[in-house]
């Protein structure tokens, strides 16, 4: 990406740019550069120009003109006059020195007097942001300006810079303009040719330092070198490994171990070394020292670092002092060489302590890794130009500005880009919170802070954007000064756990404003004018964006430092330099990652099943530019990089010597990661599953396999007939390698005289008819071995030859050998040693034991067991089906078990989270298992199954509620009438008419729907709406509209519902006629015909009209309009209507209809012998006789696919016909499918029939052909008859043939047509099912509610949610939403419930006061429960803090884990309870005195006990119990005097008592409630008086304490809070203006807060009665008067004060709208005006 450089105009301090310009013409017709002929000897180059533009400026020092020429940059001498000048960065060879010599040129002299302009302007130097604009003087060198003749630099320059990674760098500048100043004239050299040549170059030398020192990741770089192409043809450099130099501070050893193994898992080769090594040391000097003798022997041995990590803060690793910025660098670390160019990449992981460091680890892991549970924050960025009175609209502004059109934009995949171009800045630093990618800030800064908007370290340690981690660049003053006396700003917003960013790019010393913009945007001379991509050279935000190339977080400061070098140093020009800005940007935190750049693609790969020892390289296919590291345990094997076939040779810098899974890590800019493990050793013998698959349906996943090949059949061996009589098993072979197969020989002396057989196997498959005859025997006579190794390359027994002995042949037992899997020629022989001949088995009949080419596929097993079959040796075998599998699967969800032991080859997961997942399939067999095969599988779950939108939830005492709303854009679960609304648009017109939006002014008047900011116009429930005029103030005057407002694109397949408010503006003049239309083509007036609603609007009445239209609004009105099927746009039509005023429209809101409900037709309502019911049908050909009903009850021929009717068509029915029939469905907008089933007669199957549709009406006409087809061949065995001769009798039927038809989109209705046919007999359908559509979210869900992971409620359709009794402490509630097709994503929300409950207000309203614009606030105090001092549910067992007193000695006693022998304990809301016994089963009786005692209580003023008691079987429901309060101890003998004592009686008597107790129902449980007195310190509840019934259970024990909570009343307006300390149970809130309030009201107790109650109020204007207003009110002309007895103020729109006075004010206006504020007897009144 190569820009040129265009420089409009120059603003710096003190300047100012009019508009003032003249264009001189040069004699060239275009502006070009170009590079070519380019070698290591020389290049020639070429500039010309085609204009050069004058501006006049005005500056502190006067007026002056300003000069540029496209693609150059102002220079100059401070004070002296500037010219523009070329500049480009070009690479010189090692040992050379480059000479230019100019070709050729035109000269030509330019009077400026001419063209009026003034003295060009004198060249003032950079400004510092830290600079006072005002207080830097303008710079003017008078003797400058005096001097004669013409004056400027030689027309050519090149200025060597230094070496920057391998590449020496020179400047180039072309100097085309000189200026005499006296004279006022320009000579301008123009049409430039030069040759650059490389005077002593060593090209072997340059090349050679290119290679060693080159690297991927510098490519971004070596794209800004003018020459660059030289190096591109000079080999495969790609190879070349990643090498990372890292200096830490001893004490991060550990803390650095994780970011090491994932850097060398990435391809990293590292190089790590600490200051506690005597070589590296803890100064400066010798850290330096050490750093540049690594990075040169790196380079010597071709292997020099790329990146150079440094870890810790400047009390491990020091910065030294720059020597442009005096403030701490970096910089001399990388730069070797002894010039301002570094040689690596440097970024310093700034901690303080280990715990920080793994803070900054941890972001960096989560992002590199993309384990982030949400990737979808990676398409937002917040984008900030910061607060400059001079330089925001100068620089600030066009630098976001930039970004936004070329970068981040919706093209480049960003869906949210947040940007600030001024003030107000209002919630900007909200977003990272919620989530971006990226956030730049380009003004002021400080140590510890962005300036303007402010941000500072404290608030980057609030952040709370956990899992979205952010890039961060800080153009700005000082944001990276790591030595500052406390952490500096990039250091804190890197350091800060589980938020802020995982890297920063900012400055060290002050930023300067020219310098910062080039950085950005690209070295250009544009300031206070958008600078464009072709005007500008490389910047940062155009490296960001290069792709293929390695870009990380150092590669994008390294470009904007480019740009900075590429314009400073020119001449003498005085920019701050280059050498500077290398010194000032500093990478902190990870400067290796690679941003993504909004969602990142999927990595196209592939993997071998494994890997062999020793090799040199590995080949792994990936996306191209891939780069593929091998690593194991954290050591990094080798590299590569895909080339453009996608292929990747990974060459093993350390070979793999020993078997185990190694780590296999793929990574390309902008791809997500591929994390993967591969097998290294002997393939498995145990064969992995093929062809391994996986779809979603929302949060359910499906796999889906092929077994492995060794296995056919479910559970049995498979069993293959090759022959008349030989059969041969199947079954995988569990004991060979993957690639072979084994075969077995079985016999069980056949013929009973010990002769057997022989297995003869030909690898070459060439010898069956040759070698192995066709018929005979192998041979006959004694044979050589020779024909057996000759052409038989495998033998059973394995000692098999001609000479046949018992030893060589398999008689009993069986032999086998294991072969290649593939294809063979083989024979199985019978020797017959006594005829020497070598019979080969067989039957007589086929001879199956010698075969042509059989396939022997490997992993498998095939056994071959020799029967005597009659009297032939021909083979039979008996199998068992019922073997049990020799194998099951399991399957992996990343890296964990989910499912084993599974036989079938399909697996599905639902409730699966959103994100990417790798699901792995392993298959386990009796012996081992197989290697895994994996599929990476991305759940969009977010997408098809929408979660909850806004949950929140509150407590009051032990309740808590959550309340939500239904999943955006998901329908609720309202079958009818419109069942599943989606709301698909929703426009409030807050921000005017949306670009989406169109308006046509059909009348042409200039004057169509507006959005509503005029004066006095109010939206419906904000200050937003889009109206229509009428009648137009401001002198327009009377209007006759025709306007139409027209929505967006929609898609409603199925229909939808529109709501809308619509108003009069005047409610005199309220006659406003308007329609509202839908279309489903275009979006033109004239696809709007038919209104679905049309009328004249009506007001609410309002008496004594005013001459002034617009004083009071009509009443606004909801309408609700149901959509057709297949709307694709609507539209809002004011017409008909003339001389009233406005028509107000606001809150247009569309619901798509869910999906329709799939249905079919089967005909089982029509009668037989007439017409179907409910469908259309047209006889075509007008021969009387169409589609009609048949019942089987009526015919004994038919029979019905389901049921017992059909709907038949006859081309003969006792003649022959020529029908043309058609079947028309009724309205099935939103079909997709039609799935239906056929029959013809059997024996004259070819009715020709079509399936077609129509998308508008059901004439013939409107039909076209989907499907069709001639039925043939369709026999069920019935005899076939020529049915022209025959009477009409029988008529055999086919079967039933089932068809699936799919639909195109739009189809409203089906029609079956029966036609080109004659003469055979007819066509029966049967059972048509028309499957529906819509809209692709899911319809039908409920919602499942969780408390701490655990689910508590289920099948929910309310949006609120409440549950008492909540235990206290913090829990976490989520709320899942549970489709037909799967889940959503859970929301969650922390709640946290206080052992006191803190009730709130009752009874909340809120009114308008009379004849005021007060409000009213009423409420009843809150409930007076009181505060819970116990609450325990015994959840965890009895707590240590209670006390159990087993009185009666018999080792029983209070529990709650009772022995066996009931198989229903269960709590009063949960598992767990306390129970006592009077009965143990297998024990017998009890009789119990057992104590169960609360810790001590406070309750000096008493209290409340309630707890909930059961018997454990409603049988045996006579357990005896006394409730107890103790002042003083806890002894059994302190509790005397009982509160509660009762028998339990159970809710049922079970009839048939079982011998064991306990496994009936369980009895009632009972609430119980005692007062306790003043002073109880204990409670006490005590079992006893009962003997031989069963258990008591006891749960939930709360007391609370006898003393009501003091407490005041917060007042909440909007959110905001207005009032405090209020004890009355009203509250007046005065003077509002009209509009929509919400009053929120909180009790706030001693100890704690309740909720806040809320009500909702809407303050209208007062009633515009005269009579009832203590004023006047008269507009003359344009004379406003008003006559009150109080005060009287007129105000303009922006709300200035005109006029003001007691009794009368009288103010002469302007046209326009005006408001007047009365004030009488305390009461305000207000009314908004126009004047004409």
């Amino acid at each position: 990406m190569r820009k040129l450089l265009l420089l409009i105009a120059a603003s710096l301090l003190g300047v100012g740019l009019y508009a003032q310009s003249a264009k001189i013409k040069l004699d060239a017709p275009t502006t070009r550069t170009t590079c070519t002929n380019n070698s290591f000897k020389q290049f020639d180059a070429s500039f010309s120009f085609n204009e050069v533009e004058l501006t006049k400026v005005e500056t502190k020092g006067g007026t002056f003109a300003s000069v540029s020429i496209p693609g150059a940059f102002p220079t100059g001498e401070v004070g002296s006059p500037e010219v523009p000048a070329v500049r480009k960065l070009i690479a010189v060879p090692v040992g050379a020195t480059p000479v230019v010599r100019v070709k050729s040129f035109t000269e030509q002299v330019y009077s400026l007097n001419q063209y009026g302009s003034e003295k060009l302007m004198p060249h003032q130097p950079s400004m510092s942001k830290s600079d006072d604009p005002e207080k830097v003087p303008f710079v003017y060198n008078a003797a400058a300006y005096a001097r004669k003749g013409f004056v400027g630099q030689e027309l050519t320059q090149v200025e060597m810079l230094g070496t920057m990674r391998g590449v020496r760098i020179a400047a180039l500048t072309i100097n085309p303009v000189q200026y005499d100043v006296v004279a006022n004239q320009l000579k301008v050299r123009n049409n430039i040719e030069i040759e650059v040549s490389f005077q002593g170059a060593d090209e072997v030398a340059t090349q050679r330092l290119y290679d060693a020192s080159f690297s991927p990741y510098f490519e971004t770089a070596y794209k800004q070198l003018f020459n660059r192409d030289v190096y591109t043809d000079h080999g495969d450099l790609y190879n070349t490994p990643v090498r990372m130099l890292v200096v830490a501070g001893a004490k991060f050893k550990e803390a650095l171990k994780p970011w090491l193994t994932w850097k060398a898992q990435k391809g990293f080769y590292l190089d790590v070394h600490y200051t506690d090594e005597a070589e590296v040391g803890t100064t400066n000097a010798s850290i330096k020292a050490f750093i540049h003798k690594k990075y040169n022997d790196g380079l010597a041995a071709s292997a020099a670092p790329v990146f150079l990590a440094l870890v810790g803060d400047t009390d491990v690793i020091s910065g030294e002092k720059g020597k442009k910025t005096k403030k701490v660098t970096d910089l001399y670390y990388s730069a070797v060489d002894g010039d301002y160019f570094p040689e690596m990449y440097t970024f310093r992981m700034s901690a303080s302590s280990p715990e920080e460091l793994t803070n900054i680890i941890d972001k960096v892991l989560m992002y590199e890794k993309a384990t982030m549970p949400d990737k979808s924050y990676l398409e937002k960025v917040l984008l900030i130009a910061g607060a400059d009175y001079s330089w925001n609209s100068q620089v600030g502004q066009p630098t976001i500005k930039y970004g936004m059109q070329y970068y981040y934009n919706q093209e480049h995949g960003y869906t949210d880009v947040y940007n600030y171009l001024k003030a107000p800045y209002t919630g900007c630093y909200s977003h990272l919170n919620t989530g971006v990618s990226f956030a730049n800030y380009t003004a002021h800064g400080s140590e510890t802070a962005w300036a303007d908007p402010l941000l500072t370290t404290s608030q980057l340690k609030a952040l709370t954007n956990k899992d979205k981690y952010f890039l961060a660049i800080g153009n700005c003053c000082i944001t990276a000064q790591f030595d500052y006396v406390q952490p500096c700003f990039g250091e804190v917003i890197t350091r800060v756990k589980e938020k802020g960013a995982y890297a920063y790019i900012g400055s060290s010393p002050n930023s300067y404003w020219g310098e910062d913009y080039y950085w950005s945007v690209g070295a250009n001379a544009v300031f206070g004018v958008q600078p464009t991509f072709e005007g500008t050279s490389m910047g940062s935000y155009d490296a960001t964006f290069l792709e293929d190339s390695y870009n990380t977080v150092n590669s994008i400061m390294w470009a904007g430092n480019l740009a900075a070098t590429h314009a400073g140093n020119i001449g003498n020009i005085t920019h701050i330099g280059a050498h500077y800005y290398w010194e000032a940007y500093h990478v902190l935190g990870d400067g290796s990652v690679m941003p993504y750049r909004a969602m990142p693609k999927t990595n196209t790969y592939t993997l071998p099943a494994s890997l062999p020892q020793n090799q040199a390289s590995y080949s792994i296919q990936a996306s191209a530019g891939s780069y593929v590291a091998i690593s194991k345990d954290g050591v990094l094997y080798g590299t590569g990089v895909a080339n453009a076939s996608g292929v990747a040779t990974v060459s093993m810098t350390k070979q793999i010597t020993e078997n185990g899974n190694y780590d296999v890590v793929i990574t390309r800019s902008n791809y997500l990661p591929v994390i993967k493990q591969i097998q290294v050793g002997e393939p498995s013998p145990y064969q992995p599953v093929s062809n391994l698959t996986a779809t979603t349906q929302g949060q359910k996943v499906t796999l889906k396999w092929e077994a492995p090949s060794a296995k056919k059949a479910e559970g049995s061996r498979e069993v293959k007939r090759i022959g008349d009589g030989l059969f041969v098993t199947i079954e995988p072979a569990n004991d060979v390698r993957a690639n072979e197969a084994k075969v077995v020989l079985a016999a069980d002396n056949v013929w009973g005289d010990n002769t057997g057989y022989q297995f003869l196997l030909d690898a070459d498959h060439n010898t069956f008819g040759s070698v192995i005859p066709a018929t005979g025997p192998l041979f006959t006579g004694t044979a050589s071995s020779n024909l057996y190794s000759a052409n038989f390359e495998y033998l059973v027994p394995a000692n098999a030859d001609p000479v046949v002995t018992t030893q060589n042949i398999i008689v009993t037992g069986q032999g086998e050998v294991v072969i290649p899997g593939g294809v063979y020629d083989y024979c199985i022989t019978n020797p017959e040693p006594a005829s020497g001949k070598m019979w080969i088995a067989g039957d007589g009949g086929n001879q199956p034991a010698r075969y042509d080419d059989f396939t022997f596929e490997a992993g498998k097993k095939y056994t071959f067991t020799m029967r005597r079959a009659g009297m032939g040796d021909g083979t039979d075998m008996e199998v068992e089906d019922d073997s049990p599998a020799s194998y099951t699967y399991t399957v992996y969800r990343d890296g964990t078990k989910i499912k084993e032991g599974l036989t079938a080859t399909t697996f599905e997961e639902d409730g699966v989270a959103a994100g990417n997942h790798e699901y792995c399939v392993e298959v386990k067999y009796t012996a081992g298992v197989s290697p895994k095969v994996c599929k990476d599988v991305t759940v969009e779950g977010s997408n098809e199954f929408a979660p909850v939108q806004n949950l929140t939830g509150s407590s009051v005492g032990q309740k808590v509620t959550l309340k939500w709303d239904a999943p955006n854009g998901t329908p609720n679960p309202n079958p009818n009438p419109n069942p599943n609304p989606g709301t698909t648009l929703s426009e409030s017109f807050e921000n005017g008419i949306p670009a989406s939006w169109k308006t046509i002014d059909a009348d042409g008047d200039g004057h169509g729907w507006k959005p509503g900011n005029a004066p006095g116009i109010a939206g419906y429930n904000s200050n937003g709406c889009v109206y229509s005029e009428s009648f137009g103030l401001g002198g327009i005057g009377v209007l006759t509209p025709d306007n139409y407002l027209i929505t967006p694109a929609l898609d409603l397949p199925n229909g939808g519902k529109l709501t809308f408010w619509v108003c009069a503006q005047d409610a005199n003049y309220a006659s406003e006629h308007y329609a509202v239309y839908a279309s489903s083509t275009g979006n033109d007036a004239s696809n709007f015909t038919n209104a679905l609603l049309e009328e004249t609007i009506t007001a609410k009445g309002v008496r004594s009209p005013k001459a002034i239209r617009g004083r009071i609004q009509g009443t606004w009105r909801q309408k609700t309009v149901d959509l057709p099927a297949g709307t694709k746009y609507v539209a809002f039509r004011h017409f008909q209507s003339t001389d009233m005023f406005y028509i107000d429209l606001d809150e247009v809101e569309i619901k798509a209809n869910g999906k329709r409900a799939d249905f079919t037709e089967t005909f089982e309502s029509s009668t037989h012998g007439e017409a179907p019911a409910e469908w259309t049908t047209i006889d075509a050909d007008g021969d009387g006789q169409g589609w009609l009903c048949l019942s089987s009850g009526q015919l004994d021929w038919l029979t019905a696919h389901g049921g017992s009717n059909v709907v038949s068509s006859f081309s003969w029915n006792g003649m022959a016909l020529n029908p043309d029939n058609y079947l028309i469905s009724k309205d099935v907008t939103g079909a997709t499918k039609v799935k239906y089933y056929y029959a013809v007669n059997d024996g004259f199957p070819g009715d020709h029939y079509a399936v077609m549709i129509s998308k508008t009406g059901t004439n013939a006409g409107d039909f076209t052909v989907v499907f069709e087809e001639t039925p043939n061949g369709i026999n069920k065995g019935g005899a076939r008859f020529g049915l022209s001769t025959e009477a009409n009798g029988a008529k055999p039927q086919s079967v039933w043939i089932e068809r699936t038809v799919d639909l195109p989109a739009g189809t409203k209705y089906v029609a079956f047509r029966h036609y080109n046919c004659s003469d055979l007999n007819y066509i029966l359908l049967d059972d048509i099912q028309f499957t529906m559509g819509g809209s692709p979210t899911p319809t039908d869900y409920t919602y499942t509610v969780y408390r701490d992971g655990t689910k508590i409620k289920e099948g929910l359709t309310e949006t609120t949610f409440e549950e008492d009794g909540v235990a206290t402490g913090n829990h976490e509630y989520c709320v899942e939403v549970k489709y037909t097709a799967g889940v959503s994503p859970k929301k969650c929300v922390d709640v946290t419930v206080n052992s006191t409950q803190f009730n709130p207000v009752q009874n909340l309203t809120a009114e308008q006061a009379p004849n005021s614009m007060d409000a009213i606030l009423k409420w009843n105090a809150p409930a007076s429960k009181r505060a819970e001092v116990l609450n325990e549910d015994f959840e965890n067992g009895i707590p240590a803090s209670w006390k159990t007193i087993d009185a009666d000695g018999d080792g029983n006693n209070w529990t709650t884990t009772p022995p066996p022998g009931g198989s229903s304990f269960a709590g009063h809301n949960s598992a767990i309870c306390v129970s006592s016994a009077s009965h143990i089963n297998f024990e017998g009786p009890q009789n119990p005195d057992n104590y169960l005692v609360t810790p001590e209580l406070s309750l000096p003023g008493g209290g409340t006990l309630t707890f909930w008691v059961c018997a454990q079987d409603a049988n045996y429901a006579s357990e005896h119990y006394a409730v107890y309060a103790s002042s003083t101890g806890n002894d059994a003998s302190n509790f005397a005097n009982a509160l509660l004592e009762e028998v339990l009686t159970a809710k049922t008597v079970v009839t048939a008592p079982e011998a064991i107790r306990g496994t009936r129902a369980q009895g009632t449980w009972y609430q119980k409630t005692v007062q306790l007195p003043a002073g109880t310190k204990y409670v006490a509840f005590r079992h006893f008086g009962c003997t031989d019934f069963f258990w008591i259970n006891l749960d939930d024990v709360v007391i609370t304490s006898g003393n009501a909570p003091s407490y005041t009343y917060t007042i909440y307006r909007n959110n905001t809070q207005i009032a405090s300390g209020v004890t009355e149970t009203t509250y007046r809130d005065p003077d509002l203006a009209t509009g929509f309030y919400t009053y929120g009201v909180k009790v706030v107790y001693p100890n704690g807060e309740s909720a806040i109650e809320t009500a909702t109020l809407n303050i209208t204007s007062l009633a515009d009665v005269t009579a009832q207003k203590p004023y006047t009110l008269t507009v003359v002309g344009k004379t406003i008067t008003v006559t009150c007895q109080g005060e009287a103020m007129i105000y303009d729109m922006n709300g200035r004060r005109l006029a003001a006075g007691r009794n009368t004010v009288v103010y002469t206006a302007q046209g326009g709208h005006y408001a007047v504020m009365v004030v009488v007897d305390g009461k305000s009144y207000v009314e908004k005006l126009a004047v004409k």
